[in-house]
Parts: structure tokens; C-alpha cells; sequence
């Protein structure tokens, strides 16, 4: 009997213990950030590229950045509005050096859609943080993907 007391008074003492560490690493009043809250923080550039075609396969190959979209400024406004501002390197000289359009967060917070001519579609979050953002956008034949950091 002593010992069935003994495992009782035990496996209470290790499942309090973990309750404590848990509650101990939330502090209050602190949330996690939302997607839009790390996609207006600050402006992003495209790291990288990747394209993949077919349907089974995942046969990623990598993409060409431009010289002229490489330095460019993607930066998504409180008021839902897109804007991309060419860098030092231009696409067209007699083309405006930046881009605007409407974007918004659906699909739960999954998918992001952006009402553009240069840069426009749904894409999927692939990955967001204070650091990164991957879009993945995909259709029948294709899938691409976006990579982005902050300058």
C-alpha cells in the first residue's frame, strides 16, 4: 500500500513540477505575434527564388533574381496597402520606381493575397518570423516560392 502511495505522491510532485516550468516561461500578457504584425514591422528584399514544375516531383531549381529586383524594397503598410520600391538598380528607365498595390491576410491567417501587376496572386506562408518570410505560391503545373529577409 505504501508504495502505491509512494508513485501517487511522485507522479503528483513530476506533473506539478511541469506545470510551474510551463506557466513560468509564458509572462503575462504576452502573445505571439500575428502574420500581419511581422509583415508590417519592418520592409523586406527578396532573398531568393525557387521554381519547381510537375506535379509529383519535388524538384526545386533556382530561380533568377534579376540585378534590377534584387535590391528592391517590399514593404506592406498598416493600411493594407504594397509597395515596391526599385533599389539603385532599375528594370525599365522610363518606368516608375515604385510599384503600389492592396494586399490581405485570409484563409485564417494561412494565405496572403496581393492585388498587383509586378507581384500579385495568392501565396501561401510557408514561414514568417522576425527574420524570414517564405511565400509559396502554387498551381497546377507549378509551384514557386519567395524567400525574403529585412534589409
Amino acid at each position: 500500500m505504501n508504495l502505491i502511495k509512494m508513485r501517487s505522491a511522485k507522479y503528483l510532485f513530476v506533473m506539478l513540477s511541469a506545470i510551474v516550468i510551463v506557466q513560468s516561461g509564458c509572462k503575462k500578457g504576452e502573445s505571439a505575434k500575428t502574420k500581419t504584425e511581422y509583415l508590417i514591422q519592418k520592409p523586406w528584399i527578396l532573398e531568393g527564388y525557387r521554381i519547381n514544375v510537375g506535379e509529383v516531383n519535388e524538384n526545386w531549381v533556382k530561380g533568377n533574381v534579376t540585378a534590377c529586383n534584387i535590391d528592391d524594397i517590399y514593404t506592406f503598410k498598416t493600411d493594407y496597402n504594397f509597395a515596391i520600391n526599385e533599389g539603385t538598380v532599375t528594370c525599365s528607365s522610363n518606368g516608375p520606381t515604385e510599384q503600389k498595390s492592396l494586399w490581405s491576410v485570409l484563409v485564417k491567417d494561412q494565405t496572403i493575397k496581393i492585388d498587383g501587376t509586378y507581384f500579385s496572386g495568392s501565396y501561401a506562408f510557408k514561414q514568417i518570423d522576425d527574420y524570414k518570410l517564405v511565400l509559396l505560391r502554387t498551381n497546377s503545373i507549378l509551384k514557386e516560392e519567395f524567400t525574403f529577409i529585412h534589409p
